[in-house]
């Protein structure tokens, strides 16, 4: 469940255990025994009478099993909620904006572990040839240059001088059983100066592919006209899809290469009501 779409740590706690695997029962005393204290307190504190302490927060943000960043913005929200002075309550809200801007950056949500420098990363992404190079090593039957040129229809050469780097940076692993993905995955923050060539790329590869129609394939461009407030809701809700996407991959069997590409903006300033 993604943290930074909720205003206050009690309507996240409640959406918390209704989708906890026993549907919500035996919860409540779980998390009182967890935080040491009574059950009657913890319905208290979800019907909105009481709030947990700063030490009972920072002990069911263990119990939730989120990570640092989340962690210091549900302690935000338990703060914000606690706070009585409205001097107070701004410094919070200011604070919450801000974490939630940093958790919202999509490195946060993903296992990156591949730093590649200015000059390694404008190679890489200068080419979408390097992805699919890596990705064709996913398929338990391609394990050589060869195999790789055949399935994409790449020039042997070209294959060969991006295997060099994939094999280096350790992106690629060429084993006993020949060459392997390696555990580690690259991203590339929305700062980079090698970002809108990355987009550039893959766009351009969605173009080509209309051109050859598939029932297969979705394409899907509406815009639209809705909520100042909403469109952040929207953004939010594609972040979480990235993520279960992401998730999805773990134990997905390898048998095709597909790309995706989400595009959310603003075409315009916000109008005064």
């Amino acid at each position: 469940m993604n943290i930074y779409q909720f205003d206050c740590y009690k309507d996240f706690l409640i959406e918390s255990i209704k989708k906890s695997p026993s549907g919500g029962r035996g919860m409540k005393r779980k998390i009182a025994e967890f935080v040491n204290c009574h059950t009657s307190f913890v319905s208290q504190v979800l019907s909105g009478e009481k709030d947990f302490s700063l030490e009972q927060s920072l002990k069911l943000s263990r119990f939730f099993s989120l990570n640092e960043l989340e962690t210091k913005f549900f302690l935000n929200l338990v703060n914000f909620s606690r706070s009585g002075d409205h001097e107070l309550k701004d410094y919070y809200e200011q604070e919450k904006q801000a974490l939630r801007l940093e958790g919202q950056r999509m490195e946060n949500f993903l296992e990156v572990n591949v730093k590649l420098s200015l000059e390694e990363a404008a190679k890489y992404y200068s080419d979408s040839s390097f992805s699919l190079v890596r990705l064709a090593c996913a398929f338990k039957n391609i394990r050589t240059a060869q195999d790789i040129s055949i399935f994409l229809g790449m020039d042997l050469e070209k294959v060969e001088k991006i295997l060099t780097f994939l094999l280096e940076k350790k992106i690629l692993i060429d084993g006993s059983e020949g060459l392997v993905q390696s555990s580690r995955i690259t991203h590339l923050e929305k700062d980079s100066p090698m970002i809108n060539l990355h987009h550039r790329n893959w766009r351009m590869k969605a173009l080509q592919k209309q051109e050859i129609p598939d029932d297969r394939d979705l394409f899907f461009t509406v815009p639209m006209s809705l909520a100042t407030k909403d469109i952040e809701k929207v953004k939010l809700i594609l972040q979480k899809a990235v993520k279960e996407i992401y998730a999805l991959l773990g134990d997905s069997e390898d048998q095709s290469i597909a790309c995706l590409n989400i595009d959310w903006f603003r075409v315009s300033r916000e109008m005064e009501c």
